[in-house]
């Protein structure tokens, strides 16, 4: 499969929703339950800006909804009995290079490997 050739503004739009997307999960990774909680009215925005540049691809909409289920999972405030937080880290950000590799395959956005928890 060859890549598509994207304008640059399109390219320049894609890495900015991802970016912010990436921003707003480092910020996610840094909060107490309740921190969390205040800030994930941001994360909308950030994924409707993904499904757009994405053109609503299926399989990258399929992990922005895992990925909220995660974040459900990391804004409670009482943790159910053998919830391993750490665990649900990784797997937010195993989602989020997922969905970056699906943008990089379509040649929207660059490879880039995130720095390991």
């Amino acid at each position: 499969m060859t890549q598509r050739q994207w304008p640059a503004e399109t390219k320049q739009r894609a890495e900015k929703a991802m970016a912010d997307l990436e921003a707003f999960y480092d910020t996610i990774q840094e909060r107490t339950p309740y921190g969390r909680l205040q800030v994930m009215p941001k994360f909308q925005p950030a994924r409707f800006a993904v499904v757009a540049i994405s053109d609503g691809d299926p399989y990258i909409m399929q992990k922005l909804t895992s990925l909220e289920g995660v974040l459900r999972k990391l804004t409670l405030q009482r943790q159910p009995a053998g919830f391993n937080e750490t665990a649900a880290m990784v797997e937010g950000l195993g989602l989020l290079s997922r969905v970056r590799a699906q943008l990089h395959m379509h040649g929207l956005v660059e490879h880039y490997s995130r720095p390991s928890v």
